[in-house]
């Protein structure tokens, strides 16, 4: 496994520690996030039985509806903050998050670092978690 750390040599993208570990392990759940938000879309509330002390979990619609927006923002920063990066760098870049791939060798890997980190860093501005 290789190891997580965020480059100092652009210094407008420095984050705190704790808040780039949290972007990088929410960019890398991209795929599952956007599969679950897909799926809680077509969700239906169970039947309730109507008496007082009945087996289900109360307010069901709205539990999935609050999900439904947290998950909403956060794919859509993900979303708007890989559009800072040329179209030609962002599928590189998402996978080596996502999937830990390599960069392609048509550009420098100091090239990809600096997208990578600027699309990190507008991830946690978004989320204002900055």
């Amino acid at each position: 496994m290789s190891k997580i750390y965020q480059p100092k040599k652009y210094g407008e993208y420095t984050l705190p520690h704790n808040v780039y570990m949290m972007m990088n392990f929410l960019i890398r759940d991209y795929d599952r996030l956007k599969e679950q938000y897909e799926s809680d879309i077509a969700y239906k509330p169970p039947v309730l039985d109507g008496t007082p002390g009945g087996n289900a979990i109360t307010k069901p619609v709205e539990n999935v509806t609050m999900a439904l927006l947290n998950k909403h923002k956060e794919l859509h920063a993900i979303e708007t903050a890989l559009e800072i990066i040329p179209e030609e760098y962002r599928r590189p870049v998402l996978l080596n998050i996502t999937a830990r791939r390599r960069y392609p060798p048509h550009a420098a890997i100091s090239t990809y670092s600096r997208y990578k980190q600027a699309f990190i860093y507008k991830v946690a501005k978004l989320l204002d978690y900055i």
